[in-house]
């Protein structure tokens, strides 16, 4: 099975060159690394620097930022690997044999759609990205063999079935696409892109595994890249978006009552960053509304029993 590597630049040059030599030191053949260059800059024009064999490495040069998700479905189209690998520019994949778990696991589960892998903070070395929620999951699933004293450190190491896999470091079968698509082109550009391709991964009944013996290091930037009001708003922006395209009727209010409400307590009661959010879905409503393909009860059912919940 080939296996393509996507790995989308924007703003953080001096941790490319060092993303790009990790996963080169993969072992797995046959292998291939897309970089999709986002910065008007081109800071990718370095990589042939890089100790990388330059037959595996292809450079998508677009001169301008489409968004995370845009940026992944160019990737995605020039992408030839049966397995699709998504890794953050700032993230690191340690592991030499890593590229082989993945494989093993889409060999021996053929319903499993994707694979979230486990983020560790470089600096910090604590567990990113791990919602509480995983850790119900957790007790669910094992039994509640575990124990009382099961917490995020300790449920962060057990395979677990998930409603979602994370963007810093996952990888998708790449035929699921066909059923799926690919992002939405023009929305999700910054937030929540993964919760709305999980969720259309399990409306076409294939299974997502968050997998701890695939840790990516995440040289996460204190800064961010847009600033926190800005953050909420195109992360409540991006929610209502799902609630809109994928959610039944008696979800879609309770959505945007409760997510504007986070939205207000997050902002300190700053209505404007609601407003401008309301005011993007009312503008692509239309939009939204000709492309909505709602879940079914059985996918609903299946995030319920994963731990998860379509009210908050």
């Amino acid at each position: 099975m080939l296996v393509s590597y996507i790995v989308v630049s924007f703003g953080r040059p001096s941790v490319l060159k060092e993303c790009i030599e990790c996963i080169s030191k993969q072992k797995y053949e046959p292998m291939e690394i897309i970089v999709v260059d986002a910065n008007p800059e081109g800071y990718s024009r370095d990589l042939h620097l890089c100790n990388v064999e330059q037959k595996k490495l292809q450079i998508v040069r677009l001169g301008e930022n489409r968004g995370v998700a845009g940026n992944r479905n160019v990737g995605m189209q020039y992408a030839r690997g049966d397995i699709l690998v998504f890794i953050d520019d700032d993230a690191l994949l340690k592991d030499p044999n890593a590229t082989q778990i993945i494989v093993s696991k889409f060999q021996t589960q053929q319903d499993t759609g994707a694979l979230g892998f486990r983020s560790i903070n470089f600096y910090t070395q604590e567990i990113e990205d791990f919602p509480r929620f995983w850790i119900r999951a957790c007790r669910i699933q094992y039994n509640d063999n575990i124990g009382n004293r099961l917490n995020k450190e300790i449920a962060s190491t057990k395979e677990l079935e998930v409603t979602h896999f994370v963007g810093v470091g996952h990888a998708i079968r790449r035929k699921l696409l066909n059923e799926t698509g690919l992002y939405p082109e023009g929305e999700f550009f910054y937030g929540m892109e993964e919760y709305y391709l999980s969720f259309r991964i399990l409306d076409s009944g294939y299974k997502i595994f968050y997998t701890p013996n695939v840790t990516v290091y995440h040289k996460l930037s204190p800064g961010g890249r847009v600033t926190p009001n800005e953050k909420h708003r195109l992360k409540l922006e991006n929610k209502l978006r799902i609630a809109v395209r994928l959610m039944p009727l008696r979800y879609v209010t309770i959505w945007f009552l409760l997510r504007s409400m986070q939205t207000l307590v997050s902002t300190k009661g700053n209505f404007s960053v609601v407003f401008r959010g309301w005011k993007s879905i009312i503008r692509d409503l239309p939009k939204l509304k000709s492309e909505r393909k709602v879940l079914s009860n059985y996918t609903i059912k299946k995030i319920y029993s994963l731990g998860g919940t379509l009210l908050y």
